[in-house]
């Protein structure tokens, strides 16, 4: 075939785009690059450019326009081979690839800093727990990551904090002091997550409206509940299944309840049945259980609480058996805690009144069966009446309150008698020979307070407060 015959044959075969690229205003875009798969050319001054490309076949063609200092914006072209065509492509002002993107945010929105400067305080939310690493949606694990605050050795949910014991931190659930706010010995804390609303944590001086303590306080408080729509949660994690329910109930009551339950049942019976636990050990259970009404009447914030906390653990070795993993050592946990509490906030002014009665009774049994038995009943009571005045005074406040509490402490059962034997030493469950004594204790006792604190805080990166509690046990 001659030379200008190929020529000939292979211009049938090119198509031709010719075409204007123009902005939303309809002005020619200059030095745009429009380009495709097979070459790209720049737009003249009057926004023209041309492409040329070859097809065999009927074909689709996909043309990229970017304009300078612009996102690049697609457009498609049917093209025949030998076809001329014209276009005019005419830019928006966003990319015609954008569009309304809809997502679920399955973690809460990252929480602002807390920026004012009190030494020793932290304000966490459930962001911030959802978002700690090895928290295990557990509060008081979150609080493991806080300067000064070390957590268990033994993978528990309990703390020290600059050195001092476990128990020497006193935690709070919406004001209300709590004796021990852990499952199982500390396996896990009584907060339920889906609840948080915030917690302020206190690693340094505690503010003079806590009890006094040695290491630091805990103050978690729950959502108020306030809602004017009916809305449901759940959720279920490697531990705990879980599940909240807000109820508007008529205009300013609504209702809270929720509930958490584990499930270590499933994995129990997966170990039992590979062997590697024997028949009668007893998954732990932890069960949580918060009903809440609020309502709002006139000045009157009220609220009204009720919550549950229960778990309980034990095991037995049947004779003959040979589990993998076992002890000679019988072992049963069982734990209560019942909260109620009634709290009424009046708006004074700029200020506001808080009132609060509240009554815990948290029950333990501990019955350990080894060459020598070891049975406790553990029962501690407290009622408490209180009332609070918090009022701003120019950037600073000025707080008080009085308080009243009636404790009780019951214990029975049988104690190790570990008198011969160093206080730092530190034992597993073992069978130790140790003995045990008797004890039976019933100790009440009332405790009046009241406190008052000022804060000031005359710049913003500059705050100073002062406080006093007085205690007549």
């Amino acid at each position: 075939m001659c030379a200008p015959a190929i020529a000939v044959l292979f211009a049938l075969l090119q198509a031709r785009l010719e075409g204007v690229v123009v902005n939303e205003r309809g002005e020619p875009v200059a030095r745009a690059v429009v380009s495709t798969t097979d070459g790209s050319a720049t737009t003249d001054e009057r926004g023209s450019f041309t492409l040329v490309f070859p097809l065999a076949a009927a074909d689709t063609v996909v043309v990229a326009v970017l304009p300078r200092g612009g996102s690049a914006q697609l457009f498609e072209e049917s093209l025949m081979p030998g076809e001329v065509r014209k276009v005019r492509y005419a830019l928006t002002a966003s990319p015609a690839l954008s569009g309304t993107v809809s997502e679920t945010r399955l973690l809460p929105s990252v929480p602002k800093p807390d920026k004012s400067p009190q030494l020793g305080k932290y304000v966490l939310d459930r962001a911030d727990l959802d978002r700690s690493p090895g928290s295990m949606e557990d509060v008081t694990r979150a609080i493991t990551t806080l300067p000064g605050v070390v957590s268990d050795p033994d993978l528990l949910a309990t703390f020290t904090v600059r050195g001092g014991a476990s128990d020497e931190t006193i935690d709070y659930l919406d004001g209300v002091p709590l004796s021990n706010p852990f499952h199982l010995g500390g396996f896990a804390s009584i907060y339920n997550p889906m609840l948080i609303k915030s917690a302020q944590f206190f690693a340094g001086a505690t503010p003079p409206q806590y009890d006094a303590s040695l290491s630091g306080a805990l103050d978690v408080a729950y959502a108020t509940g306030e809602t004017k729509k009916l809305h449901v949660e759940a959720d279920v994690s490697m531990q705990t299944a879980k599940a909240v329910a807000q109820i508007p109930v008529t205009d300013g009551l609504s209702l809270t309840i929720a509930l958490r339950r584990s499930y270590f049942e499933l994995y129990f019976a997966g170990l039992r049945a590979a062997g590697v636990i024997n028949s009668d050990y007893v998954a732990p259970e932890i069960g949580e259980y918060f009903g809440r009404a609020y309502w709002v009447t006139g000045a009157h914030h009220l609220t009204l609480t009720y919550a549950r906390a229960s778990d309980g653990f034990s095991f037995l070795l049947k004779p003959g058996e040979k589990p993998l993993f076992g002890t000679t050592t019988g072992l049963n946990l069982s734990n209560i805690l019942q909260l109620a509490a009634l709290t009424d906030r009046v708006a004074v002014g700029n200020g506001e009144i808080k009132l609060m009665g509240a009554f815990t009774r948290d029950q333990s049994s501990t019955s350990i069966a080894s060459a020598t038995l070891a049975a406790r009943n553990v029962v501690q009571l407290n009622a408490l009446a209180r009332a609070d005045l918090t009022y701003p005074i120019g950037a600073g406040s000025l707080a008080g309150g009085v308080e009243f509490s009636h404790r009780q402490y019951d214990f029975r059962g049988q104690v190790s008698d570990d008198r011969g034997i160093a206080p730092w030493a530190s034992f597993p469950l073992v069978e130790t020979g140790q003995g045990v004594v008797p004890v039976t204790s019933n100790a009440p006792s009332e405790v009046p307070a009241v406190y008052a604190s000022f804060l000031a805080k005359p710049l913003t990166a500059l705050s100073a407060e002062a406080g006093a509690r007085l205690e007549f046990p």
